[in-house]
């Protein structure tokens, strides 16, 4: 009886040690998720600070799923037909995918998570957002391709023929946003949303997301104005 008992103490206390080392084990792992949550960037609070961690921090670094004569900004488009219109915007744009360039601000980020809200609220839902590096091969499927082509080596491919007649990747007038179809294939197309900078681009968003109320049609306008009362002019 005397070893009987010695034998159960002997495992109670077995059973407690390895308790203590699950637990400490435990407390470790928590430890190393904490640091690792901790060493997550805080946006600033301050208003301005915010805006310059936009304005510079690369869209590669947030979690996203790569010049022209003024005047006309003709692409280099291949043979097809573009049988869609921006009036058609409703029905052709649901699912389409956005690719920004991997170096573009991440206020270009923003303005797309902004504008697939707002997008989303009217019923129509567009698809994920991502990275210029991620696409092989952007004409097998209709996108929405976004930003300056200073900043989406996508929308500088589709405007070589303008940066090569300008010699610059600013080929849009300073003030102006630009919203165009171009087609990728014989049956693929592209709808360009951007500008010059982070502020036109911003523009040309919010004539999309509002497209209900600017009534847009053709394949190509642009958006001049202010981003509280901005002016839409059919090119064709």
């Amino acid at each position: 009886m005397q070893m009987m008992s010695r034998s159960m103490t002997s495992v109670a206390l077995v059973a407690l040690v390895i308790g203590m080392m699950t637990f400490m084990q435990g407390c470790k792992e928590d430890k190393t998720t904490s640091k690792i949550i901790n060493a997550v960037p805080v946006t600033p609070a301050d208003g301005a600070s915010q805006q310059q961690s936009a304005q510079t921090t690369p869209a590669e670094n947030l979690n996203v799923s790569p010049t022209a004569a003024p005047g006309n900004n003709e692409t280099e488009e291949p043979p097809g037909t573009l049988t869609a219109d921006l009036s058609q915007f409703k029905s052709f744009g649901g699912g389409m995918e956005f690719i920004v360039g991997n170096k573009a601000p991440a206020s270009d980020v923003m303005t797309i998570i902004n504008m697939k809200s707002k997008l989303a609220g009217k019923g129509l839902d567009t698809g994920k957002t991502m990275l210029s590096s991620e696409i092989s091969n952007y004409k097998n499927d209709n996108y929405f391709v976004f930003g300056s082509p200073c900043d989406n080596p996508v929308a500088a491919e589709l405007f070589a023929k303008n940066i090569q007649s300008k010699g610059s990747c600013q080929i849009f007038e300073p003030a102006e946003g630009v919203i165009r179809l171009i087609p990728t294939s014989g049956s693929n197309f592209v709808m360009y949303i951007g500008g010059n900078s982070p502020d036109t681009t911003k523009k040309a968003a919010k004539a999309v997301e509002d497209f209900d109320i600017y009534r847009l049609r053709g394949t190509y306008v642009k958006v001049t104005g202010t981003i509280d009362a901005i002016q839409i002019e059919v090119v064709r």
